[in-house]
């Protein structure tokens, strides 16, 4: 079977979404033809990029948005003059207000360079899909996806999704605008969707009932795909002190550290606990100063490349997890984090965080919730590690605790609509 994904970032620097596509994409490449339609990510990508060995391909496109952000990003990554990251750094800012200036000035959210650029990359494709899998963020890539299904009728699209899009707390700047738009939204969904043979979703299954009931007999409930055995990636290195590590994304008003660096502060001021926090995370320098002040043993760095990830978060004795202040997508690094096998804080910020049943039914996961006192979830963490600090589960146990997280369910629906 010929079958294509749509995603925003993959190889060799995917985001959560692209680590979903991923390990659906590993589960899938020994029997079928697969191509990866992503993002460029760098400059200096070709537009066509075959994994030798693995039995796919990946298709980068790109747009004029894209390639300023990719050469900003590369200028301050690699710049060797205080020029060059100047110039990197304007870019950036320049690529954020154009993106902003589109939203304001458009009637919807989409893209539609970024919809043609997808649509170019499937038209050029030598033949046509069996399937097409749009996975969103973007959702764009479900209107290119839908657009292409016009043209080729014999082709089935069944959408991969994750977040929000018309329901996003992030897409705009301000409330209001949101709001204002929609209805405008909406209607794009609406659209893209009603060429789907079948739809894969984690928390869309109430606005699809309240905005498109029709729709409803479509929706196949999945999870986040990330359970995989880690530990074959991992290259163990020996400490004596307990290394804390949160690895991904921060947001100052979604995924805010503030109050975890606060509780974890004090929790670990004691000789008792011989520690070290380290967060691992994008676009580092803004979260810098959630740390200025902070005992040195708290630590932000970078993120690292994805190759590296695993030696990082596999040498720790325990892992971090922070939710979001909205509960409109389930954050999932926690399934990620359970392919390791290790003990894991996860710091709720609402009692009703999506997280929570999943946290609780795993045997080494502690839950701390911001509504409890310092006191008490300091009391908490203490006792947490010490007793699970040197604790690990077996992954086929996870296994059998989750077996829904797993890339191979969703590998069966997607075989399910050829």
């Amino acid at each position: 079977m010929n079958i294509v994904f749509i995603v925003d970032s993959y190889l060799p620097a995917p985001a959560a979404v692209g680590v979903c596509v991923m390990n659906v994409v590993e589960a899938m490449k020994s029997e079928h033809d697969i191509t990866v339609l992503a993002l460029a990510s760098t400059p200096g990508m070709k537009d066509v990029h075959s994994i030798e060995g693995e039995g796919y391909r990946i298709v980068y496109v790109k747009t004029p948005e894209s390639v300023l952000r990719a050469r900003s990003i590369e200028r301050l990554r690699s710049g060797t003059s205080e020029c060059s990251k100047l110039l990197g750094s304007i870019g950036l800012l320049s690529a954020r207000f154009w993106r902003q200036l589109r939203l304001v000035c458009s009637e919807n959210a989409c893209d539609p360079n970024l919809v043609e650029a997808y649509y170019k990359a499937l038209s050029g494709l030598p033949e046509a899909p069996n399937v097409i899998v749009p996975a969103c963020m973007p959702f764009e890539s479900v209107v290119a996806a839908s657009k292409y299904k016009d043209q080729i009728a014999s082709t089935n699209v069944v959408p991969m999704l994750f977040d929000q899009f018309a329901d996003s707390s992030t897409i705009y700047r301000l409330h209001l605008e949101k709001r204002v738009k929609y209805r405008a939204n909406v209607d794009v969904e609406r659209e893209a969707l009603s060429r789907a043979k079948s739809i894969m979703q984690i928390t869309w299954s109430d606005h699809i009932a309240d905005e498109f009931p029709e729709f409803s007999s479509k929706l196949v409930r999945i999870e986040h795909p990330l359970l995989i055995n880690r530990r074959a990636f991992v290259q163990k290195k020996h400490s004596r002190d307990i290394t804390m590590v949160y690895a991904g994304a921060l947001d100052r008003d979604i995924r805010n550290p503030a109050w975890v660096i606060e509780v974890l502060e004090k929790a670990l001021n004691t000789e008792d606990l011989k520690s070290i926090v380290e967060f691992y995370v994008p676009s580092s320098q803004k979260y810098l100063c959630y740390f200025k002040g902070k005992n040195p043993r708290f630590q932000i760095k970078e993120a690292v490349p994805y190759s590296e990830i695993s030696t990082v978060l596999g040498n720790a004795s325990c892992l971090l997890s922070i939710g979001n202040q909205t509960i409109d997508q389930k954050v999932s690094k926690i399934y990620e984090y359970m392919g390791y096998g290790l003990p894991i804080l996860h710091f709720a910020a609402r009692l009703d965080d999506p997280a929570v049943q999943d946290i609780e039914k795993y045997p080494l996961g502690c839950l701390i919730f911001k509504t409890d006192s310092l006191d008490s979830n300091c009391d908490k963490i203490r006792i947490f590690l010490e007793a699970n600090s040197d604790s690990e589960i077996e992954y086929e146990t996870v296994c059998d605790l989750f077996p829904e997280e797993s890339p191979k369910m969703i590998a069966q629906i997607i075989e399910g609509c050829a």
